[in-house]
């Protein structure tokens, strides 16, 4: 039961649902100390050694670090080991104590992330897993939710630019780039005529070797999470200043 939450309002309402999923539970038979008192849970340690957690996002998946693209939507799975019986197994999500969901899977949607406080409040510090008899297991979790790289639509050669130069005139290349949570500079790969040049944190370099013609170039910035923006391809035309005379 994965439910989008947009406001502390419907917070509170899920986490009532969820206490009272629990306390009915504790009627049922299943002994908990308090319906939400996590380290009072037995020891579900004898049956299941650790809790294993992953982030699927696209057909990408993530285990170290629990890394999030904040602009895509994403899903935190628990990992049940071979042999265990996935419907005997309830799992809870927490954020600074509170109940945030139950499943074993919890959908991270973009509007978790849009803030600082969004992402305080709904992105999960711990998860636990409870047996039929009420034994339970618990992790805690750091999940980094990464803002990854912008690119500037703005660059030198414009696209469509025409330039005078000869073959050993040096052209100037530069864009601008920008990493919305990091302090660490970007990496910047420049494609020039399909051929990579890895410049480093350099964002404005300088090119000889152009012939007449048409030519391109392609920008891609990288942070240090792996998350990258790739420029469009741009093209400019070189007119040989010495065929000219």
């Amino acid at each position: 039961m994965n439910i989008v939450i947009f406001n502390v309002v419907s917070l509170r309402s899920k986490i009532n649902r969820l206490v009272l999923d629990i306390c009915l539970a504790f009627m049922a038979g299943v002994v908990f100390e308090a319906c939400l008192d996590v380290p009072n849970f037995p020891d579900l340690s004898g049956k299941i050694q650790t809790i294993e957690v992953s982030v699927k996002q696209g057909n990408e998946t993530y285990n170290d670090p629990l890394k999030i693209n904040a602009s895509e939507d994403a899903q935190l799975l628990v990992d049940v080991p071979s042999g265990v019986d996935r419907s005997q197994l309830r799992c809870y999500w927490f954020n600074a104590g509170e109940a945030l969901d139950s499943g074993l899977t919890y959908d991270v949607f973009t509007e978790y992330m849009l803030s600082s406080i969004f992402r305080e409040n709904f992105i999960p510090d711990k998860v636990v897993l409870v047996d039929r008899e009420g034994n339970s297991l618990e992790k805690d979790l750091q999940v980094i939710v990464n803002a990854p790289p912008v690119l500037s639509d703005s660059t030198k050669p414009a696209d469509g630019d025409t330039l005078w130069a000869t073959p050993t005139t040096p052209i100037r290349f530069s864009w601008y780039a920008v990493d919305r949570d990091e302090t660490v500079a970007l990496k910047n790969i420049l494609l020039v005529d399909s051929q990579a040049y890895n410049v480093g944190t350099l964002q404005s370099v300088q090119q000889s070797g152009f012939s007449s013609g048409l030519h391109t170039f392609q920008v891609v910035v990288i942070d240090s999470y792996g998350d990258s923006d790739t420029l469009p391809q741009r093209t400019f035309t070189v007119l040989d200043t010495m065929e000219a005379q």
